[in-house]
């Protein structure tokens, strides 16, 4: 699957440190591998989520990029004795709702209206995360964005579970598609996705949760080139002139933008035999504050704070 790079790193001195992190990740094979939370546990000690049950396979890890995520995870039988599950009243027979959380480094608006959908695939149905994530008291720690599925009793999730038979644990996933839009983190690290099981009745706050992290890794930069600016501030509308050099002699700009969005102009500049190039671009209509220009360059790129 073509990916649309979007995003790349600032420093070219952390060439160094980029390039380790980008060998973790150079075939796609790779890219799409399964993050997996811990261990898989033998068994269930309340309802929930199986421990060490969660993963994540992603389009690609790459910052900046556009990638579709899946979420798998498990949820536990029913326990023999539901009373000794959650707390003396126990669970209810099924979650009012499930959520699926991301930290807001990951770009996505509005996620509810962008077809992420839960699916329970062996039983062949699925239901549509419509609703925005929204913190519940209980639930005060769990932090981010995300979307959540409602449910009730006639939309069958409750006869999905299974009662008491700790071999067969329900597999769910959610899985949001390259076509939601939703871009990668503009810099490395390890960034956290969280599901949430709610229940209307009972304080369980983060007794039905599972986390994983997803590592983000930077694509390659040239370490001689690099973009300079006619002006580092201005208003929306602004034309800034960008002068670039160290690029691929003779090649298109393939890309500009100001951190998400695009703003390479028709009919883009291209270098000359040195490498150079000069072009004028439009600052999008952003808040005030420090914004980050990247170009592309036949798969070089280079990227300055305005």
């Amino acid at each position: 699957m073509a990916v649309k790079m979007l995003g790349w790193f600032l420093s070219p001195a952390m060439g160094l440190a980029v390039a380790l992190l980008v060998s973790l990740a150079t075939a796609a094979a790779e890219t799409a591998r399964p993050q997996a939370a811990g261990a898989q546990a033998a068994e269930c000690q309340t309802a929930g989520i199986v421990p060490g049950s969660m993963e994540i396979l992603s389009d690609s890890n790459l910052a900046g990029a556009v990638s579709g995520h899946t979420l798998r995870f498990r949820l536990c039988p029913y326990p023999v004795n539901p009373a000794a599950a959650g707390n003396a009243a126990g669970p209810p027979v099924y979650p009012d709702s499930l959520s699926l959380l991301w930290e807001r480094s990951f770009y996505l608006y509005p996620p509810a209206e962008k077809g992420i959908v839960l699916m329970a695939t062996e039983a062949g149905k699925s239901w549509p995360a419509a609703a925005p994530y929204r913190p519940r008291p209980c639930y005060g720690s769990l932090q981010g964005t995300g979307v959540s599925v409602k449910f009730a009793a006639a939309e069958g999730l409750n006869g999905l579970i299974p009662a008491a038979d700790r071999n067969i644990p329900l597999t769910l996933q959610f899985a949001i598609p390259e076509t939601a839009g939703m871009i990668n983190p503009f810099f490395s690290d390890a960034y956290e996705w969280r599901i949430a099981l709610h229940y209307d009745r009972g304080d369980y706050g983060d007794a039905y949760t599972a986390t994983v992290m997803m590592p983000v890794v930077a694509p390659p930069i040239a370490e001689d080139a690099g973009i300079t600016l006619s002006q580092t501030s201005g208003p929306p509308g602004t034309t800034v002139t960008m002068l670039g050099h160290g690029f691929p002699p003779l090649s298109p700009v393939q890309r500009v933008q100001v951190d998400y969005i695009d703003v390479t102009p028709d009919g883009p500049a291209s270098t000359d035999a040195q490498g150079r190039f000069r072009m004028d671009i439009i600052i999008p209509d952003l808040d005030s504050g420090r914004h980050l220009i990247q170009v592309e360059v036949a798969g070089i790129s280079a990227a300055i704070q305005l």
